[in-house]
C-alpha cells in the first residue's frame, strides 16, 4: 500500500526527472493507406501474415482491427498499440527500459477539409484514452465549436487506471484546454494545447496535480467525424508515460 509520503516522493522524483526529459514530438501527416514506420519505432510484429513495425514502408493500416484491439508484442518485448478509427489511427510503441515513455509516435489519417464544415456548428465526441497496458483505458469527452473560419476544441477525460512502481494503484483524469485549429492547403492542421492532469493514489485517496503536460489533437474525416491525438510530456511522462486519445462525433 502506498502512503502519502511515498506518493509525494514519487511526484518529487518525477519533477526532478522532468527537467532532463525531452518529450518526443508526435508525428502527424501520414495516411492510413501508405504509412511508414520510421526510426522512432522499435521492434516488428505480424498480423495476417504481414509484417508491421520498424522499417516497414508503404503499409496499409486500414486492414488492422477497429478500436483498441490492435495490441501487439514483438520478440524484444516492445509493445505496439494501434487504435484505428474509420478515418484515423493513433500509433503507440514503447520498449521496456527505454527512457522515452512518450508512447504515441504518430497519428495518421484523412485530415478534415475545411470546406466540409458548416458555417456554424457544435460537435461532441466521445472515445478512449489509452496507453500500452490493456484494461486501463479511460473515457474521452471532447467538444469542437465552428464559427466561420474559427474552429476551437477543448475537453476532458476520466477513468484512466494503472499501477506503477513508485506510484502504486492510481486513477488519472484531466482537462484538455482550448486549442485553435487553423487550416492550410484546405485541410485543418493538428493543434497543441495544455493539459491539466490529476492523479489519485487509490490507497490513500490523495489527489495531486501533474505539471508540464500538453496534448496534440487533429480532426479527421468529412465534417470533422473524428478526433485523434496524444497526451504527453511533463510529470505525466516522467511518472507514468504518454497516452493516446481517440473519439468519434456523436449524432
Amino acid at each position: 500500500m502506498l502512503n502519502k509520503s511515498l506518493f509525494k516522493m514519487g511526484l518529487i522524483a518525477a519533477s526532478i526527472f522532468t527537467a532532463s526529459l525531452a518529450s518526443a514530438d508526435v508525428g502527424f501527416g501520414q495516411s492510413l493507406q501508405n504509412f511508414t514506420f520510421d526510426n522512432k519505432y522499435q521492434g516488428t510484429f505480424s498480423y495476417n501474415n504481414k509484417v508491421y513495425g520498424a522499417g516497414s514502408t508503404n503499409v496499409d493500416l486500414s486492414s488492422l482491427p477497429y478500436g483498441t484491439n490492435g495490441f501487439y508484442r514483438t520478440s524484444d518485448n516492445s509493445i505496439y498499440r494501434i487504435y484505428k478509427q474509420s478515418y484515423s489511427a493513433v500509433i503507440g510503441n514503447i520498449t521496456p527500459r527505454n527512457a522515452d515513455r512518450s508512447f504515441i509516435r504518430d497519428v495518421a489519417g484523412e485530415a478534415t477539409l475545411a470546406s466540409t464544415l458548416p458555417a456554424q456548428a457544435s460537435y461532441n465526441y466521445t472515445g478512449t484514452v489509452f496507453n500500452h497496458i490493456e484494461g486501463t483505458e479511460g473515457q474521452l469527452n471532447y467538444n469542437v465549436n465552428v464559427n466561420g473560419s474559427t474552429v476551437k476544441g477543448s475537453g476532458s477525460f476520466t477513468g484512466v487506471t494503472g499501477n506503477r512502481p513508485g506510484v502504486g494503484p492510481f486513477e488519472l483524469s484531466g482537462t484538455l484546454h482550448e486549442v485553435n485549429f487553423t487550416a492550410s492547403g484546405g485541410k485543418l492542421n493538428p493543434a497543441s494545447g495544455s493539459a491539466s492532469l490529476n492523479i489519485k493514489d487509490v490507497a490513500s485517496n490523495q489527489t495531486e496535480s501533474l505539471s508540464g503536460s500538453k496534448y496534440d489533437i487533429g480532426l479527421y474525416g468529412p465534417n470533422a467525424a473524428e478526433v485523434a491525438g496524444a497526451i504527453h510530456g511533463g510529470q505525466l511522462e516522467a511518472l507514468i508515460g504518454g497516452y493516446g486519445i481517440a473519439g468519434t462525433k456523436n449524432p
